[in-house]
């Protein structure tokens, strides 16, 4: 399945993946009749059916007509598919067919090592082909019997899409994060717990490294030979909340917020609008050790898509102290609520200034303007989501004689949600782009 990136979870996921493949059987494919794609890349993975692993996956020049590709690390009584495709168009990345030419067979419940034969044919079937940026390590030796941490970042978003975890067992290895999009550009953060106390510390305790991918065409292999140039990556910790018993808001948008205790500032934000279970989790990769946090959320009860004061809407605050490292919360619904202090329906924020600014036009062409009666700060943050709740675009805009400009020249007609975030202050929009 292509990773479409949602940062707003509803169920519980494994966050860390072990890339250690403990099997011993072989599949694979002897294809033949592949006269039409000579010259083009053929790209294969396997997926494990039973819980939608890749097993692994290759890429080979197709020189000759026929020829064989094997992946191994599959296991006997257990079925999969087959995905793979000729990039007919040349571009280095998958388009659905009849672009590209595309295929999907599936092996029930395998033997042993098996042999699939295929002829080339045009029943295309649209696999829905996840891009894969590999990092291929190499020279890792100094840091074998310790744990290996990774995070990837979307450079657009400043979101971390996928984190991984391993034991590193041998000095050479590859490590495999799929669902990337072409277009995108990539941070790879990765350190190993040298000193192998659990947690991050900045160079040289540990050994940590960035590294950058800017404007990804397809698959990708980042080639990292172990060195010493080490870079303070102020590594996050993962904040898990698991919410239960949310039976009255089904329907109705929430919001969450992490904001720093010593200042009230805004950490980062999830809004799942609407809710579709009562039981969902919501998790965020923005916490560091020794910072006191609240987690501040609520539901928009009246449906006025802004915080009103409760019981106006019904809202929350979780005080998270201490943190340690990847923290896990869980919170039943009731109904002690708490004035998480948002700004009130009369527009007035909590330090005086203007809480809900006007947005001109609506609907929008290529801009938006946020005008403020009287703003203080230099900055806001700007998020926009598309009316599935997928996060398209966030940074910081310069405040301007207490106007907000935003480019919306990037985004395609349709309806969109903005978010608009200071140091004490939040608002949430809709709007659309003509």
């Amino acid at each position: 399945m292509r990773n479409k990136h949602i940062q707003l979870i509803l169920v519980t996921v494994c966050l860390f993946s072990l890339n250690t493949i403990k099997s011993q059987d072989t599949l694979s494919v002897n294809f033949s009749g592949m006269t039409p794609h000579l010259g083009q890349n053929l790209y294969l993975r396997v997926v494990d059916l039973a819980n939608q692993s890749e097993i692994g996956r290759v890429v080979k020049a197709v020189n000759t007509a026929a020829f064989s590709v094997s992946i191994g690390g599959v296991t006997a009584g257990r079925s999969y598919n087959i995905d793979f495709f000729a990039d007919h168009n040349k571009n280095g990345k998958y388009d659905a067919p009849s672009v590209d030419h595309a295929w999907r067979l599936t092996v029930d419940t395998l033997v042993g090592d098996t042999i699939v034969p295929f002829a080339h044919n045009t029943n295309f079937t649209d696999i829905d082909w996840p891009h894969a940026l590999t990092v291929a390590f190499s020279n890792m030796t100094p840091h074998l019997t310790q744990n290996l941490y990774l995070a990837l970042i979307d450079k657009g978003s400043n979101k971390e899409v996928e984190r991984k975890k391993m034991n590193v067992t041998s000095a050479n290895f590859n490590v495999v994060f799929e669902g990337v999009i072409p277009g995108n550009s990539y941070d790879v953060d990765l350190f190993a717990d040298h000193n192998k106390n659990g947690k991050y510390d900045a160079p040289s305790a540990d050994h940590a490294w960035r590294l950058t991918v800017d404007n990804l065409v397809g698959d990708t292999i980042v080639p990292f030979a172990h060195n010493t140039n080490f870079t303070d990556i102020e590594w996050k910790y993962l904040l898990t909340v698991q919410y239960t018993g949310f039976t009255p808001h089904v329907g109705q948008l929430m919001a969450f917020y992490i904001r720093n205790q010593s200042n009230q500032a805004i950490i980062d934000s999830v809004i799942i609008n609407p809710l579709i279970g009562a039981d969902f989790t919501v998790m965020s990769y923005a916490i560091v050790p020794g910072i006191n946090y609240n987690i501040d959320f609520y539901a928009d009860l009246n449906g006025n898509d802004h915080y009103d004061i409760p019981p106006t809407d019904h809202a929350w605050r979780i005080d998270l102290s201490e943190v340690t490292g990847d923290t896990l919360l869980n919170f039943a619904h009731n109904t002690t609520f708490t004035d998480i202090g948002l700004g009130t329906t009369t527009g007035i924020g909590i330090n005086g200034y203007s809480y809900e600014p006007e947005l001109y036009p609506n609907p929008a062409g290529d801009f938006v303007k946020l005008i403020y009666e009287n703003l203080d700060e230099q900055h806001v943050k700007i998020q926009i989501y598309n009316s599935t709740g997928l996060l398209l675009f966030e940074n910081s805009q310069s405040v301007i004689d207490n106007n907000v400009l935003i480019n919306l020249e990037n985004l395609s007609p349709g309806f969109y949600y903005l978010n608009v975030a200071g140091e004490k202050f939040r608002n949430a929009y809709k709007f659309i782009k003509e």
